[in-house]
């Protein structure tokens, strides 16, 4: 069996610390024209508590590797 490179994508928090975490999925609703996306932290991957965090994104236009989160509650 092949292991699968993860994705990853560094969020930084309301201070300003960044944080790594693992792209679980991501989807588009096609009515709605939004992209959504659920990532998990790295540290916990693997352990029996996981948290996940889902947001809506969208990709800057000027830069192609930088997105726009918007955190769902």
């Amino acid at each position: 069996m092949a292991l699968e490179e993860k994705e990853r994508i560094i969020i930084p928090d309301e201070n300003g610390e960044e944080h790594l975490f693992e792209i679980l999925f991501t989807f588009d609703v096609d009515q709605t024209n939004a992209t959504y996306i659920a990532v998990s932290p790295v540290d916990q991957i693997g352990g029996n508590d996981v948290d996940v965090f889902p947001f809506r994104y969208e990709e800057k236009v000027n830069d192609e590797d930088d997105l726009a989160l918007y955190h769902i509650e």
